[in-house]
This record gives structure tokens, sequence and C-alpha cells, in this order.
């Protein structure tokens, strides 16, 4: 299922007959068709470094970064969100 970019009204980007994104820009529309084209063939849409990269971003560089799937990072969000909302 190749990734289509047409111009109607703007860029729309489809993929196996269904539309993913409409009336975007060039440029948006471009990256979404490199996203989709990688979930295609790896079926992951970032790699581990770029994930790695991402987290220490946000959270600090001391932070850890949970594994996929282990429900750490849902717990961690709560523990967060509890944080804030005692301030």
């Amino acid at each position: 299922m190749p990734v289509k970019i047409t111009k109607v009204d703007g860029y729309r980007v489809t993929h196996g007959g269904k539309v993913s994104a409409k009336k975007t820009t060039k440029e948006k529309a471009e990256k979404q068709r490199r996203l989709l084209e990688s979930i295609r063939r790896s079926g992951k849409p970032f790699s581990e470094a770029q994930r790695k990269k991402r987290h220490k971003r946000i959270y600090g560089s001391k932070s850890k970064l949970p594994k996929r799937g282990s429900g750490l990072a849902r717990e961690a969000a709560k523990h967060t969100a509890r944080a804030l909302s005692k301030k």
C-alpha cells in the first residue's frame, strides 16, 4: 500500500485507500508520508535512539526510559499528574 500525496484544497495523504491527512501543508504531508513508510517497513515509527533522545529532552538526563509495553510509562505519568495536582 503505497503512500500518495495529492494536491486537493491543500495536500491530502492517503495509503491503502485510507486518508490520513487532509488540508495540510506540503512539508507536513512529506513528514506524514515518511512516518507511514517507516511504520510499514519496520512496524515501529521511531528507533530506540530517537525515543531515548526525546525522553531525555522532556524528562531530563537522570530519568531512565521504561521498556516498551512494560506499563511503567503509564505509572510514571500517573505519578507526575498526582505530583502536579498537589501543588
